[in-house]
């Protein structure tokens, strides 16, 4: 009796038939690629979209903390600061830099900050790329580095008082804008003349 319960648990049909039950055919494989591959193109433009946003986000976030904590370094140390903007032409991330001067010295305050890919800074009549640095200034900021060709450099001073103190010209308010390759460029940065704060309409 055992010997002929052993041999029907071992019947080939039967083993067959567990296989067939546990694996995929080829339809099935198939379709469930097909839907995969429905989904992934259905993902990556949302995807890039947000990317986008998101860097246009970031590159205002970060100019704009940047000017905050140039202000705050001029009312705290009671020395001018700049923030130094870098263009850059050849394909090469715009950057920015914090320079503070005073008491016959000048010094940079941490590294060259650099915007999210394809987000530049604006060239143009009416914004603070207009305003070029001292040769002091930017000497600091390239650490005493003749500036390379196809650059192009504007700044902001905040006096010990955290209001502007540069560029003389303009309004009451500043403006910093940006183009982009990667989408609608960030909106411009407003920087009020009167107490150095910025703000920007996203």
């Amino acid at each position: 009796m055992k010997s002929h319960l052993i041999a029907v648990l071992y019947h080939p049909a039967l083993l067959n038939r567990g296989c067939r039950r546990n694996g995929l055919t080829l339809t099935e494989l198939l379709v469930t690629i097909s839907i995969i591959a429905a989904l992934t193109s259905l993902t990556v433009p949302a995807w890039s979209s947000l990317t986008r946003s998101r860097a246009r986000q970031v590159a205002s976030g970060m100019v704009m903390e940047s000017l905050e904590l140039a202000r705050s370094t001029a009312l705290t140390t009671k020395r001018d600061t700049w923030v130094v903007f870098r263009h850059q032409v050849e394909g090469n991330r715009d950057a920015f830099r914090i320079v503070s001067s005073g008491d016959g010295s000048v010094m940079s305050l941490g590294p060259w900050k650099q915007l999210p890919g394809g987000i530049l800074f604006r060239d143009g009549e009416g914004t603070l790329m207009e305003e070029h640095p001292s040769q002091e200034i930017l000497s600091s900021a390239l650490n005493e580095i003749a500036p390379p060709a196809g650059q192009t450099f504007g700044s902001v001073m905040f006096q010990r008082s955290g209001r502007v103190g540069r560029p003389l010209r303009g309004g009451n308010q500043l403006i910093l804008s940006f183009n982009s390759s990667v989408g609608p460029a960030p909106q411009p940065i407003l920087l009020s003349r009167a107490t150095g704060r910025s703000s920007s309409s996203e």
